[in-house]
């Protein structure tokens, strides 16, 4: 059986995955990735330059069918966490779409939403769910140009419900503890908090690959693509490193530091969700994977272990399938999750 096809527009690429399932388990199917020409919101208003994205990241690799899985955007997508009481008699979709109605008005309109409980099995009236809101005419509009490429998509999600999804697939069935996954991007990052199958905050964190790259070229006088190579030959996990590890550590980790700060506090809010029990793990994927050592680096930072998932594809590879050069990027993440979803009890 093969899957959908996971899509996602990151801020600079689109990235496809599909698994299929046979003897031998989930593996991959086919994956490409290309650069995007010009911004989201930008393609969304080019017909021709999508459709010519779209199509040629298909042909890419081979694809089977064009059932697809698709991802919101998170630059156009309003991710948060809502507490709101249920009253009797009342439905929890109904209590959200007053909280939601009585803070924005008859705007809500506009808006397509769905939410996470975080506690579903609550039997109190105050409850907590995390809320997805996208404007519905960009939605609409998404949808038809995807159906212009001749995709056929059967599902929306928002990113950490992908993520969650990849997750458990690394952990495997009935995880009990806590995983907080940064998810760190060029622009901004994302902290992802997931616990007993539930994703109970996503945050944006306001650190990117881009802010350490500019303070790395400004502190040695050196274009950013200089600075970038700087930091790639770099082992920042080192116990003993060399000079030249050495500066660039001194110069990034204020920058670094904030990072820091955002996954103490998301571990505090794990362990608050654990009964105190300290055992959440913390999963590092996105453009930090990239850099040598620097789930070490981290772990020493943070003082907790902090694993990097250099590869998110590399649990469904197997002997004899072809593995195309974009199979070992991590930021393959949230489009391997979207491609689970056919797979996620399998």
């Amino acid at each position: 059986m093969v899957g959908a096809i996971g899509v996602e527009f990151s801020l600079e690429y689109l990235h496809l995955v599909q698994l299929a399932h046979g003897a031998s388990g989930v593996r991959l199917h086919a994956c490409a990735s290309a650069p995007l020409p010009s911004p989201f919101e930008d393609l969304l208003e080019a017909p021709q330059e999508f459709r010519k994205l779209v199509q040629g990241t298909l042909a890419k690799a081979r694809f089977s069918g064009r059932r697809c899985v698709v991802a919101m955007p998170s630059s156009l997508t309003r991710v948060m966490s809502v507490n709101y009481q249920v009253n009797p008699g009342q439905g929890e979709a109904a209590a959200i779409g007053q909280l939601l109605k009585d803070r924005i008005g008859d705007v809500l309109a506009d808006f397509v939403v769905d939410y996470l409980p975080i506690h579903p099995d609550s039997n109190s009236r105050d409850r907590a769910s995390l809320i997805a809101m996208c404007r519905k005419d960009t939605v609409l509009r998404y949808l038809d140009l995807l159906r212009g490429c001749h995709l056929k998509p059967e599902v929306m999600e928002i990113g950490p419900v992908a993520i969650k999804r990849l997750v458990d697939s690394i952990q495997g069935p009935g995880a009990e503890s806590a995983a907080l996954v940064v998810n760190c991007g060029r622009a901004r990052s994302f902290l992802t908090l997931i616990s007993r199958g539930r994703v109970l905050s996503d945050d944006v964190v306001d650190f990117g690959e881009d802010t350490v790259m500019e303070q790395l070229a400004r502190a040695l006088d050196m274009d950013t693509e200089m600075a970038f190579g700087m930091l790639q030959e770099a082992e920042l996990g080192a116990s003993r490193p060399d000079p030249h590890t050495r500066t660039v550590l001194e110069i990034i980790r204020p920058e670094l530091n904030k990072l820091v700060r955002e996954i103490e506090r998301g571990l505090v809010y794990a362990a608050s969700e654990s009964r105190g029990v300290d055992d959440a793990k913390v999963f590092l994927i996105g453009s930090l994977a990239r850099w040598h050592g620097a789930d070490v680096l981290l772990t020493d930072l943070v003082r907790h272990e902090v694993k990097t998932i250099p590869d998110p594809l590399q649990p469904f590879l197997r002997v004899g399938v072809d593995v195309t050069p974009e199979s070992g990027r991590p930021e393959l993440a949230i489009a391997a999750g979207l491609a689970l979803r056919d797979f996620h009890h399998v």
